[in-house]
């Protein structure tokens, strides 16, 4: 996997640099405002690509070389927050944080910080008016709860969702939530899903933390 990314941290970085130099030399070209509004959130979001990928080296190699240390789950916790603001501009969203301990640090695998970016990415699509995101923890698990105002889950596919092939969006094939439900069940966590009146999907996630210890 190290090698891996790697390599594909060195492919991609030429043409990304390429990217952020015409970005640059359009920001400065541009006479429209909205223009350059809209090529400001482009040149941070290909910021944010080329930081996603030394992350990658970097985790990758760590977890090669067994290397892999607990950090303060807020602090987890924000960095996905932050990552996604970035990739969602467009979204509206409320926080609220309701932890018993700021100090419990924890390992985290890469994996499971994806996983969380995709359950808040699905409520974005759903409806990036209004997101509600609260989180909390103890020593012995991580909560998200995620709300949306989207159309919420047909009754049919309630207990379908998570399987392959099963989405309730209007095109795709569902993949993206049957990974994140498999990996999350593979570190020992658990996705729900309920339908919210009168309209919109709760998610609520579970992870146990690992490694974990106060300062």
């Amino acid at each position: 996997v190290a090698t891996l990314a790697a390599g594909t941290a060195h492919e991609l970085g030429t043409p990304l640099s390429t990217i952020k130099l015409l970005l640059h030399e359009m920001q400065q070209d541009a006479e429209n405002q909205a223009l350059k509004d809209d090529l400001t959130i482009l040149s941070t979001q290909v910021e944010q690509c080329s930081t996603i990928l030394k992350q990658l080296v970097t985790k990758a190699d760590q977890q090669f070389n067994g290397e892999i240390l607990a950090v303060p789950v807020r602090e987890f916790c924000q960095s996905i927050i932050e990552q996604w603001k970035l990739m969602r501009p467009e979204v509206t969203s409320t926080l609220i944080w309701n932890a018993v301990d700021n100090n419990v640090r924890a390992i985290f695998d890469p994996t499971i910080k994806q996983a969380i970016l995709n359950l808040l990415h699905n409520a974005a699509d759903a409806n990036p008016g209004n997101v509600l995101v609260g989180i909390q923890w103890d020593t012995q698990n991580m909560r998200w709860q995620i709300d949306d105002d989207g159309p919420g889950i047909p009754q049919s596919l309630q207990e379908q969702l998570g399987k392959a092939f099963v989405t309730t969006k209007g095109k795709g094939l569902g993949i993206g939530f049957f990974l994140t439900n498999a990996t999350v069940n593979r570190h020992g966590g658990e996705i729900k899903l309920f339908s919210r009146l009168p309209n919109g999907t709760r998610t609520e996630l579970t992870v146990p933390l690992t490694g974990q210890h106060n300062d």
